[in-house]
Formats: structure tokens, C-alpha cells, sequence
């Protein structure tokens, strides 16, 4: 048990400073950058030869909304931030080691905690999501029949249920 304790507790410890250190770079080169009601979180490693197809099947709005797109880069070597801000727009960093794609996630998200940022979206850098179905994952949030959607890269598209519908990545709204 004590071993498990020490774990957590290194592990947070960690989290935070990866959190921190991510937020403090983009700080630094997007001074007073403040993100949309929406915003795509995209965590990637090492996924510098993927990262340009999936951003340019990011759409130019979701539901006639802008949104922001993160890429948050999990403590790979490769080019994958540096292609990220090369597009118009989308936000690109990396988080100091390797904290996993739950922790470079949470990295992304945590400048979402606001209660302005209405939306979250996240997605995988590696194509297995299509974000062109970002408009038509977040239908169900818009009607205001669900809080949260899950999209499967297994099953395909379902078709939308109450409180629950299933497309290409996922989403959820803030209370």
C-alpha cells in the first residue's frame, strides 16, 4: 500500500508539473490566448506523419460556431507541435515526458475548467477519429439531449440515443 500511495502521489506530482510547464509555453507564445466556447483537444505522439491529415479535416466551424484546436504533443521527440502550429489557429505543445495520453489529455483540458469552455472535444492524433464528424457528434449537446458523447473507432456511427450517441471521437459539456 505504501508503495501504491508514493505511486499516486508521484504521479500527480507529475501531472502538474507537465500541466504547468505546457501551459506556462503556450502562455509564452500565444500571450492573452484565450480559447473558444468549443475546443478540440488532440493528444498525439510521435505523430508527426499524421498530425497534418488529421488537421486538415478539422472543419472550418462546428454547427456555424468557431472552436479552438489543441494539440497537446505527449513528451515526443518528432515534429508533431511544431507541424500543429503551423496550421492557422491550432495551439501545439509539448508536455515534458512521456505522462501518457490520460495525462497530456488532462494537460489540454485543464485550460477548460473555465466556465466559458462550454464544449470539450478530444481526439487521437493518429487518425482513428474523423474529426469532419465533430459537427455531427455535438448535434446531441446542441439539442440539449445529452451531456456527454462517446464516439467508438470500433462500431462505426450508431444511431444517436437519449443521453448517449456514438460518432467519431468524443465530447462532453460543462455543468
Amino acid at each position: 500500500m505504501v508503495n501504491d500511495d508514493l505511486e499516486q502521489r508521484r504521479s500527480t506530482r507529475l501531472r502538474a508539473y507537465a500541466i504547468s510547464q505546457a501551459l506556462a509555453r503556450l502562455e509564452t507564445e500565444r500571450p492573452g490566448f484565450t480559447p473558444e466556447a468549443i475546443v478540440a483537444a488532440i493528444c498525439a505522439y510521435e505523430e508527426e506523419g499524421n498530425i497534418a491529415h488529421v488537421l486538415e479535416k478539422m472543419p472550418v466551424s462546428v454547427n456555424g460556431e468557431p472552436y479552438t484546436t489543441l494539440v497537446v504533443v505527449d513528451g515526443g521527440d518528432d515534429r508533431t507541435a511544431e507541424i500543429a502550429r503551423s496550421f492557422p489557429g491550432v495551439g501545439g505543445d509539448r508536455v515534458p515526458g512521456q505522462p501518457g495520453s490520460r495525462r497530456g489529455t488532462a494537460g489540454g483540458l485543464s485550460i477548460l475548467r473555465e466556465p466559458q469552455r462550454q464544449v470539450r472535444v478530444t481526439l487521437d492524433a493518429d487518425g482513428q477519429n474523423d474529426p469532419s464528424e465533430i459537427p455531427q457528434i455535438l448535434v446531441p449537446l446542441s439539442a440539449d439531449t445529452s451531456d456527454f458523447v462517446l464516439g467508438s473507432r470500433v462500431l462505426g456511427v450508431d444511431r444517436p440515443r437519449t443521453g448517449f450517441a456514438s460518432s467519431g471521437c468524443g465530447s462532453s459539456r460543462s455543468s
